[in-house]
């Protein structure tokens, strides 16, 4: 992005999510020029920064001028747009729907089946059977959505068995480890 002035957005094309308040858009970014167009659902607009450096800034979105600024405050960003301040959280909706499947609490004893969280490859083990594993280690990776996911024990326990052998495509809820 040399020479366009928009180089301070990490990478263009990109899809994001935006929660503001009450308000949820996914975002698909890319780049026309010097411009960044972003588009949500049926609504696309264009927008040409300044080159400025300031906290303040000018930009035309749509033809339109608008002053706006920015800066990160813990989880979100403030962004203050022709007066008015907004906060906004943003993320990667795939890291979101991880998080998402994530199981909230595990059961402290018994039998546990680790499953997909999303449709995948599995690419490796971390582990083999009869293993002792800590809560959060990492059990195995599922390739995903150009990612590779560390797929992590949900508690402390032994393995009992891997389900799903490496090079094996795997469906969302399909069992990948035992648990004990």
């Amino acid at each position: 992005m040399a020479g366009n002035g928009i180089s301070w957005f990490p990478m263009t094309p990109a899809r994001i999510a935006a929660q503001s308040g009450d308000r949820r858009l996914i975002l698909e970014v890319s780049e026309d020029g010097d411009a960044l167009v972003v588009s949500h659902g049926t609504h696309v607009h264009r927008i040409l920064l300044d080159r400025g450096k300031r906290c303040i800034r000018s930009a035309e979105v749509d033809g339109r001028p608008v002053r706006f600024g920015c800066q990160r405050k813990g989880d979100v960003w403030e962004v203050l747009l022709d007066g008015t301040v907004y906060e906004v959280a943003v993320s990667d909706p795939r890291c979101e729907s991880l998080l998402r499947v994530r199981p909230a609490a595990a059961e402290a004893t018994g039998r546990l089946t680790v499953r997909a969280p999303i449709p995948g490859l599995v690419t490796a083990h971390r582990v083999q059977p009869g293993a002792r594993v800590a809560r959060n280690q990492c059990l195995l990776v599922l390739a995903a959505m150009k990612l590779e996911n560390e797929i992590a024990a949900p508690r402390d326990a032994v393995v009992v068995e891997i389900l799903a052998p490496v090079g094996k495509p795997v469906e969302k809820n399909d069992p990948l480890v035992l648990l004990e």
